[in-house]
This record gives C-alpha cells, sequence and structure tokens, in this order.
C-alpha cells in the first residue's frame, strides 16, 4: 500500500497485536472498527523528514486504540506479543497516571523511611 509517495507497512508489531489479539479495548470494551490511512512527521527517529504513512485503528466514536504494554518497558516489561495488548487511548492514558500515582506514593515512602 502506498501513501503520499511512501509505503504503507502493513506487518507491524502494532497492526499484529490487532489482528492476534483483537481489536477491543482490555479495560473498557470499546470495540475497533475501522483503520484510517494517516500520514504524520517521525520527530523521533527522522525529525523534519518527509510524511510517515502508517495505519490508525478507531472505534466507532472515533477514538482511537493503541497497544499497550501490559508491563511498561521502564519496568522491565518485554518488547514482545505477550507483553502487548490493545488499549483504547483514554484507557491508557488513565492506566499512565495510575502508575506514575502509585510510583510517586512509592518514592515518597522511601523518602519517608529514610527519615
Amino acid at each position: 500500500m502506498v501513501k503520499d509517495n511512501q509505503r504503507v507497512p502493513l506487518g507491524t508489531k502494532r497492526l499484529t497485536v490487532f489482528k492476534v489479539k483483537g481489536t477491543d479495548c482490555v479495560t473498557c470494551g470499546k470495540k475497533g472498527t475501522h483503520f484510517v490511512l494517516e500520514s504524520h512527521i517521525d520527530m523521533v527517529d527522522n525529525p523534519g523528514t518527509a510524511l510517515q504513512a502508517h495505519l490508525n485503528l478507531y472505534t466507532e466514536d472515533d477514538t482511537l486504540m493503541t497497544v499497550d504494554h501490559i508491563v511498561a518497558l521502564a519496568d522491565g516489561g518485554a518488547k514482545d506479543m505477550t507483553n502487548l495488548q490493545p488499549m483504547c487511548k483514554p484507557c491508557n492514558g488513565e492506566k499512565s497516571s495510575i502508575k506514575d500515582k502509585e510510583k510517586r506514593a512509592r518514592t515518597e515512602e522511601i523518602k519517608s523511611a529514610r527519615l
């Protein structure tokens, strides 16, 4: 598949997660219903380069579906399929907020114990 003169990779790990594990959010159950061919500028790996074409999965109400690391990479989680799951963007954001609060609480406990 080609968009904006660029090949759209169809064998990505992200798309494989949706194929193998389904398109429903593991937290709230929202269902990914349609893919949209989109482009963005890759500001991480190739800043300032041409648009990068990719497929995004959305729900019926246009909520973006993401691929979540069950155990965060920062916490030692693996980069393989066993540690990946489909999750809608709002649930993924909420999970991140909860994890951040837990980490802050643990840090405060450690600091208090040292005093």
